[in-house]
């Protein structure tokens, strides 16, 4: 089997930096459980893969992966898959707008003017799916419940990929947060893919730190990128 695939650095301009995505173009006939040996190999936070046999013109088909499940929707990897297919031609570059197709459906897509522009995501529909209880959320972040900020609920939201959020009393909270994997496995449950996101309040810039836990292996956490939307560098 021979697949042709890009390595890209999405939310950068800068070679190396910002979030890392691996994009397979030609992968129809690839079966579900190769696309996720495929993204495993890989090892980034994510791969997507374009179906041409699946896509129309204006609206390709593309499925995400983690190295472990399969992901409805994602925002990194909608806008550096679609950054890929306008540079290599699958999207006319003198589209302005555009859609791809994921599971959670059709994603649109804006692209701004100019010879090297931003692209914009319209996410899926934002919901409110339910509320966390405050210690064990607090217990999962490695902290005590009086660190997080008083009077703000936990809850777990979605665009298209269910997340976690806590508001930290104080930016330093947010820099000593730490992910315990087993407490933040007995916290959701069957969501135990779900990552979380903790941030401060206010005043702005306010502080954000998220953190994942894989199927296997030790917690991640990371920073997220600090401007959306920039085309992906090769």
């Amino acid at each position: 089997m021979q697949l042709e695939y890009h390595l890209v650095d999405v939310f950068t301009t800068v070679p190396l930096e910002g979030n890392a995505l691996a994009v397979v173009t030609n992968a129809t006939g690839v079966d579900t459980p190769t696309m996720q040996r495929i993204a495993r190999e890989f090892n980034l936070s994510e791969t997507t893969f374009v179906l041409p046999a699946e896509s129309r013109e204006e609206m390709p088909r593309v499925r995400i992966f983690t190295p472990h499940r399969e992901l409805d929707f994602a925002g990194h990897p909608t806008i550096g898959t679609a950054a890929i297919l306008r540079r290599i031609g699958r999207v006319a570059p003198s589209a302005t707008t555009f859609a791809l197709a994921e599971n959670i459906g059709n994603v649109p897509v804006r692209v701004d003017a100019g010879d090297d522009p931003l692209l914009w995501l319209t996410t899926p529909p934002i919901r409110m799916l339910a509320d966390v209880p405050r210690a064990p959320f607090a217990a999962a972040l490695g902290l005590d419940e009086r660190a997080l900020r008083p009077g703000v609920p936990c809850e777990i939201w979605s665009a298209g990929t269910p997340a976690l959020f806590a508001c930290a009393a104080d930016p330093a909270t947010v820099d000593r947060a730490a992910l315990d994997a087993r407490a933040f496995a007995h916290l959701v449950g069957e969501r135990e893919d779900a990552p979380c996101a903790f941030t401060s309040r206010p005043p702005r810039p306010a502080r954000m730190r998220g953190c994942s836990r894989p199927s296997s292996g030790s917690p991640r956490t990371r920073r997220p990128a600090a401007r959306p939307g920039r085309s992906p560098r090769s």
